[in-house]
């Protein structure tokens, strides 16, 4: 098992990337899933080999589905179908992986056992309150009466069907109600009060399960019927670059004077991209290109440079609760990069952010503040007065076991011309396991690693 380490930065002039970012994270998930659910064999390729996903690897394995890596990009997968899960073990361990288990306690709502699950620290810090209360509808029992792990929970023979309102614009969440209603002879309706990431929906189409769509004023309505027992059958999947990872890079030029990024073939799934939507909404030059269609998608080219943006005048960034679900991953990074942006910064319906790996809100309230920045916080909204000339004092900060506070500050220490440790850094193997090797890898950049 690898070590903690720590990463210091150095201040950086002038840096050019031309890359490809990591695996989609999210659709690698979504991949081994629709696999392991299908009947018969699929090649992924191009998936994302994380701690993460390794965990969702692991649970199918341990219901019967056969997963081989046939190289560090491609897998195998072959199953028997959703209706011949046969757990090897009740004990079920995941992790840092909230992804994983929001969307697969929806499989073990149709499974009728009693499964013992647990995880890391971290995550054993999360509530699961928002999954398990439909899913507890649906006919889920939780025999310890917990909404964090450990939890005992026994799934049922008979999946009931609901009707389900949603105001916490979370993804993962109808995700897991999707995935249960497989086991359900009934019809489920689920309404979101704003829209989320829709790679589920987009999967079932894919593997032709009955789905409805009805987009309204605010949100949308998702019916599911008639897939109960249905065979799926499998399909080839190429997973695309993740955005969520490609965005540290895209911000650099935004921080490092003569600095340029490409990166290709990015999934721009128009739920995922609402940070290039609020760049360019404060003035940020970038150019897409190269577009294409990957698994219902949209993917492309992005290249942005420090010459048609460095020394602009920026807007203030001002959020709310209608495009923060498309941008939740990339808001601490959103935080930092306010900072240098002259004025007064207002992030609301953010109140997310306390619920992930770390309350994302108080780790980078945290930080900043020791950067010598003025910020409010408030339970569902951070102010954040921006000051381009202000310069850091060397100091130390803290991952907070989260890997998008550690990449954030590792990309933000590149333009501080004070050295700035982050501590505790392996957490970022749970997304985007080289990505110090790419940043080490640049001739400009200049890290040192402290094991711990």
């Amino acid at each position: 098992m690898q070590k903690d380490f720590n990463i210091t930065t150095k201040y950086t002039e002038e840096l050019n990337f031309t890359l490809k970012t990591p695996q989609d994270k999210s659709l690698t998930h979504r991949a081994i899933i629709f696999a392991s659910l299908s009947k018969g064999n699929t090649i992924i390729s191009n998936y994302l080999d994380s701690e993460d996903t390794n965990i969702t690897i692991d649970f199918f394995k341990n219901l019967g589905v056969s997963i081989f890596k046939k190289s560090p990009t491609i897998l195998l997968v072959e199953s028997l179908g959703y209706n011949k899960f046969q757990p090897s073990s009740l004990d079920l361990y995941f992790g840092n992986s909230g992804t994983s288990l929001r969307l697969l306690l929806g499989i073990l709502t149709g499974m009728d056992f009693t499964f013992h699950l647990s995880g890391d620290d971290s995550l054993s810090k999360r509530s699961m309150a928002g999954v398990l209360d439909p899913l507890q509808k649906m006919g889920l029992t939780v025999l310890n009466n917990k909404s964090k792990l450990p939890l005992i929970v026994k799934g049922t023979e008979t999946v009931t069907g609901i009707s389900y309102f949603s105001n916490q614009g979370s993804a993962q969440i109808k995700s897991s109600i999707m995935l249960a209603s497989l086991y359900s002879k009934d019809k489920i309706d689920y309404t979101e009060s704003k829209l989320t990431r829709d790679h589920t929906e987009n999967f079932f189409k894919l593997y032709n399960l009955n789905i409805k769509e009805e987009y309204l004023a605010n949100g949308k309505k998702i019916s599911l019927d008639d897939n109960f027992n249905k065979i799926i059958k499998p399909q080839n999947i190429s997973i695309p670059v993740d955005f969520s990872s490609a965005a540290f890079f895209l911000a650099i030029p935004l921080l490092v004077k003569n600095s340029s990024v490409t990166i290709h073939n990015v999934n721009l799934n128009p739920l995922r991209t609402g940070f290039l939507d609020l760049l360019k909404k404060i003035g940020v030059n970038f150019e897409i290109k190269d577009k294409t269609k990957i698994l219902n998608e949209e993917s492309g080219t992005i290249y942005i440079d420090s010459k048609s943006n460095y020394y602009n005048n920026f807007l203030p960034i001002h959020t709310d609760e209608k495009i923060t679900p498309t941008l939740i991953d990339e808001l601490p990074l959103l935080f930092a990069l306010a900072t240098k942006i002259q004025g007064k910064h207002i992030f609301k319906g953010i109140k997310e952010l306390r619920n992930k790996e770390s309350d994302r809100i108080k780790s980078s309230l945290i930080n900043l503040t020791k950067l010598g920045f003025n910020l409010v916080e408030k339970e569902d909204e951070l102010i954040i007065e921006g000051n381009k000339n202000h310069i850091p004092p060397q100091t130390i900060l803290n991952s907070f076991q989260d890997h998008r506070i550690a990449m954030t500050y590792i990309i933000y220490g590149l333009s501080c011309k004070n050295p700035i440790t982050i501590q505790n850094c392996k957490n970022i193997n749970t997304s985007f396991p080289s990505f110090i090797d790419i940043l080490s890898s640049n001739k400009f950049i200049n890290l040192t690693m402290e094991k711990i």
